[in-house]
């Protein structure tokens, strides 16, 4: 059995970074089509890490801006021995047992947001995942504490995107394949998905100008020089 649809997120910056997605009713239904109500986000662990950075961020404000590096170094390091080591699991599982699931829902960014397309998910690959819940809400959680921890001004933000900001945003787009299968709310994934879309805005800034700086120098390499007129 096959099911189709498909999944858009978009983003538009105000004064603060807003986020609008759309589930087509054909993946909305997916949960109970194929019966992973199991594959859920444990709400209560990302409650309590709310509550645990509101009040390192009490904290954070008698400290010195050496705090905030190293809270942001520490949060790095948490990021890799949880959201990547998750992410390293899944993908084993998936190739051992020869589950489709991350080929078949494909993922796509658009200009202001991402798109994904469910049309070829099967629920045989699909109730496979229910399998590595664990290593899901590993993922989706460990997401969750590190973004509230630079969208809330704790931890250094240009220190964990210089360190971070490329791996944070692949990590990002593996965790939103799981979007149609697990029980997400709208306001869910809030603090994830308002630092994916500012870090991959900056990151393509930064190619950006790269490429400008690229470009000026192979500009300058084939600098045109005129020959000046007798007397000029």
């Amino acid at each position: 059995m096959s099911v189709s649809g498909a999944v858009e997120v978009q983003s538009s910056m105000k004064e603060w970074l807003e986020i609008a997605y759309y589930f087509a009713g054909i993946v909305v239904s997916i949960v109970a089509v194929l019966g992973l109500s199991q594959v859920r986000l444990l709400r209560k662990q990302i409650t309590v890490a709310k509550e645990d950075i509101q009040t390192t961020k009490s904290i954070a404000r008698t400290n010195s801006r050496r705090a905030a590096i190293e809270l942001a170094v520490s949060e790095n390091r948490r990021f890799a021995e949880t959201c990547i080591q998750a992410s390293v699991k899944i993908r084993k599982f998936c190739t051992r047992n020869e589950v489709s699931y991350l080929q078949d829902i494909l993922f796509e960014r658009t200009e202001n947001g991402f798109k994904l397309d469910t049309s070829n998910i099967n629920a045989e690959s699909t109730k496979k995942m229910v399998e590595i819940e664990e290593y899901i809400n590993e993922l989706v959680n460990g997401l969750e504490s590190y973004a509230l921890y630079f969208i809330g001004g704790v931890a250094d933000e240009k220190m964990g995107f210089l360190s971070n900001g490329k791996q944070y945003i692949a990590t990002c787009e593996l965790a939103f394949k799981f979007f149609p299968i697990a029980d997400i709310e709208d306001d869910d994934f809030e603090a994830v998905k308002a630092l994916y879309f500012k870090w991959r805005k900056m990151l393509k800034e930064k190619e950006l100008r790269l490429k400008e700086k690229e470009i000026k120098a192979e500009l300058e390499k084939h600098k045109e020089t005129y020959v000046k007129a007798i007397g000029t």
